[in-house]
């Protein structure tokens, strides 16, 4: 069900050009819209939060699909760090303290949410 969710998707929205276009620096918010939009960043969430509570072996067909059509953005990185966010906003604990802390409270649900980017582009001062 998932899996040919996400190629219909794809199939539309990451085309071997827009792959090229994102390469080159452009922006990748039309695919990364449409991911997120149909949901497919919450698969792994629990229900009550929100998302689809896939089973993880479930996962796999979708992760698949993005390998298959090169996608250019994060949405792996992403549906793992969604759901990581969300346990940790549910029972923050020890894992939580330390020097890092604030990083990780500050990028983990900004990039999870979409709101960073952090590629070869951004890395090489381009935009995002």
């Amino acid at each position: 069900m998932f899996a040919e969710a996400i190629e219909d998707i794809l199939r539309d929205q990451c085309t071997p050009a827009v792959v090229r276009a994102i390469e080159a620096g452009g922006s990748p918010q039309p695919l990364w819209d449409s991911i997120a939009g149909a949901g497919f960043l919450d698969l792994l969430a629990p229900e009550e939060a929100g998302g689809a509570a896939l089973p993880l072996p479930e996962l796999f067909p979708v992760l698949v699909h993005f390998g298959r059509y090169s996608v250019p953005v994060p949405a792996a990185q992403a549906i793992v760090a969604r759901i990581g966010g969300k346990r940790r906003h549910a029972a923050a604990g020890p894992a939580d303290a330390g020097p890092r802390a604030p990083t990780r409270a500050g990028w983990l649900p900004r990039g999870a949410a979409g709101a960073v980017r952090h590629d070869r582009a951004a890395r090489a001062g381009g935009a995002g």
